[in-house]
């Protein structure tokens, strides 16, 4: 990384400040945040693409953008967004376009020592608003969110163990057989309301399952609406007659109560 040899600057010996002095700070606090970013990013970094950092949420609809502020990296460089609400028109949609103001607080405009006037500070940020598709550095839609790149380096093949596919973050893990011993086979609900003395609930598959040998684990859950969670857990079920299309749940109140319940239910293989 870039950095000044300052050891040989003394009261005495005094280092007068150039422009490359200047560029060469600014360089180094850049490229900084690039290389960390950008290895962050991964091997798909691509400086056309517009890489979320924070925030720059929209939660409009249609036509009517309401983004939250936040920051993005574009081209080797991280831009404070501001928050902006905005309809497009016809055809338009958000788009991104760098935008430089000055810094203005005891700064712009400069006097230099020839008696030039400059503005040097400058600040440059992103800003969003409607206009044609394509025709600025991004569509708003065209936003890559910004996640951290993970190496490949879960290779669960030895024998006997799980495995996992796929590329990230869309991995997929394999499980073998020989040690998945109970495996989940279909999960669903049953709507039962408010129980009778004795009420049976059959469940039936939508399709059949491989096997009749299996384990039931249920649940009562009590309805959203329910105004009584007390006598919501007033009950008691038992499950008979298994087969690969489906069983009997057997639900009894214990008590004269009014319930107001679902059974939610996971089928495992034996």
């Amino acid at each position: 990384m870039k950095k000044l040899i300052v050891t040989g600057i003394t009261d005495s010996a005094q280092l007068k400040i150039k422009t490359g002095t200047l560029q060469f700070l600014q360089d180094a606090n850049a490229e900084a945040f690039q290389a960390v970013i950008i290895a962050a990013i991964g091997p798909t970094y691509s400086p056309t693409i517009v890489y979320k950092l924070y925030g720059v949420i929209n939660s409009g609809t249609g036509n009517s953008y309401t983004i939250s502020a936040g920051a993005v990296f574009y081209g080797g460089e991280v831009y404070l967004v501001d928050a902006v609400t905005f309809t497009a028109s016809g055809a338009q949609v958000g788009v991104l376009n760098v935008v430089v103001t000055q810094y203005t607080t005891n700064a712009d405009p400069v006097t230099l020592t020839d008696s030039t006037v400059v503005n040097v500070h400058n600040i440059r940020k992103i800003v969003i608003s409607a206009g044609t598709s394509g025709s600025t550095i991004s569509d708003f839609s065209a936003i890559s969110a910004f996640s951290f790149y993970v190496p490949a380096q879960l290779n669960l093949t030895a024998s006997g163990l799980a495995t996992v596919s796929g590329t990230y973050p869309n991995l997929k893990i394999n499980v073998p057989a020989a040690t998945n011993l109970y495996p989940a086979l279909y999960a669903g609900s049953v709507t039962v309301g408010n129980v009778a003395t004795g009420q049976d609930f059959p469940v039936t598959f939508p399709a059949a399952l491989s096997t009749a040998n299996y384990y039931v684990m249920g649940s009562i859950v009590s309805d959203p609406a329910s105004t009584d969670p007390t006598s919501d857990t007033t009950t008691q079920w038992t499950i008979r007659a298994r087969t690969a299309n489906g069983f009997i749940m057997h639900m009894q109140e214990r008590g004269a109560f009014s319930q107001n319940i679902e059974w939610e239910y996971i089928i495992f293989a034996k």
